[in-house]
């Protein structure tokens, strides 16, 4: 069995104590509050407040995201390669440009900016902040 002081909460002069205490085969079970002068406590015991969780004997192995990420990462991995190659020895490439729809990603930080740009002059137009452009002149 094990006790852990979990929490301490002060308001004022009272103080509220929480212990963890780990107990495998409960899922969760409070015990009465304890209150002496100011001071307020309880006990919850539970399998979650177990140093190691108890294993249920079955695995869940690699969630979706993970898989996605894997898979994501190899396809990248593939796209690169595969353009390098073919733009050395199919298309005779050389240089910086062998890297694969170079010209691409070498504007690409500037279309970012250009999006970025664009969006928060719109969502200022739409939120009445960008009075200097455009509209009507004063009189």
């Amino acid at each position: 069995m094990c006790f852990d002081i979990y929490r301490k909460a002060a308001i004022g002069d009272s103080v509220f104590t929480v212990a963890l205490q780990c107990n495998e085969t409960v899922e969760g079970q409070v015990d009465a509050m304890t209150i002496a002068t100011n001071k307020y406590g309880t006990v919850l015991h539970s399998k979650y407040a177990c140093p190691s969780p108890p294993s249920s004997g079955t695995s869940t192995g690699l969630s979706i995201g993970s898989i996605l990420v894997i898979t994501f990462s190899c396809i990248i991995i593939v796209y690169i390669m595969c353009g390098i190659l073919l733009n050395k020895y199919a298309r005779q490439v050389e240089g910086k440009e062998v890297f694969p729809n170079y010209s691409f990603w070498a504007d690409f930080p500037y279309l970012i900016k250009d999006g970025c740009v664009f969006t928060f002059e719109c969502l200022g137009r739409l939120c009445g902040k960008d009075s200097s452009r455009g509209g009507y002149a004063s009189i």
